[in-house]
């Protein structure tokens, strides 16, 4: 990452999933933000955690089954107010406490009012394990309802794609 500022460098390591790459007098430049690297796994001086990311679409039950579906997760609760709460299946285990590191993020999904303009979609992006295939993974969402907007090329290792509301999210190539 030659050529880009600290910030810059620290972003693009955290983005692809590993520790941000600071480099060079970057924890001087990053002193200031806040930023830290995190020890090794510890969560103890962590308050927050990421708890669930909304999705607010038109079609609630159809978008929570469609993720469902596509993440092998599973429909954990449906409330009165039309949000739908999708769960990853090992947190829906009530044979065992589940520890707060195995404790991924939701998905819940929110209703919009008829006519109402959707703003701040939610952005998701999606992995293959490191020994998966993401070609056979675009062609499986593709064979659920989604749409292949661009297909990655000269050293892109992602495609972006499209839910069946139209909600965009991209498919990168296997990492751990």
């Amino acid at each position: 990452m030659p050529g880009r500022s600290a910030p810059a460098r620290a972003a693009a390591g955290a983005r692809s999933g590993g520790t941000p790459d600071c480099g060079a007098g970057a924890a001087l430049i990053l002193r200031g933000t806040g930023f830290r690297r995190p020890r090794a796994g510890s969560f103890s001086d962590v308050s927050l955690r990421w708890y669930t990311a909304v999705v607010f679409c038109h079609d609630v039950r159809a978008q929570s089954r469609w993720w469902a579906e596509v993440l092998g997760w599973r429909i954990a609760s449906e409330d009165d107010y039309g949000v739908v709460t999708v769960l990853p299946p090992h947190l829906l285990d009530t044979t065992r406490e589940i520890p707060l590191a195995e404790r991924w993020p939701g998905l819940e999904f929110g209703p919009v009012a008829e006519g109402e303009q959707l703003h701040n979609r939610l952005y998701i992006t999606l992995a293959p394990p490191k020994d998966g295939d993401q070609e056979a993974e675009i062609r499986r969402l593709e064979a659920l309802g989604a749409k292949v907007v661009t297909v990655g090329e000269d050293g892109v290792d992602w495609s972006i794609m499209e839910d069946p509301e139209g909600n965009g999210f991209s498919v990168y190539t296997p990492r751990d």
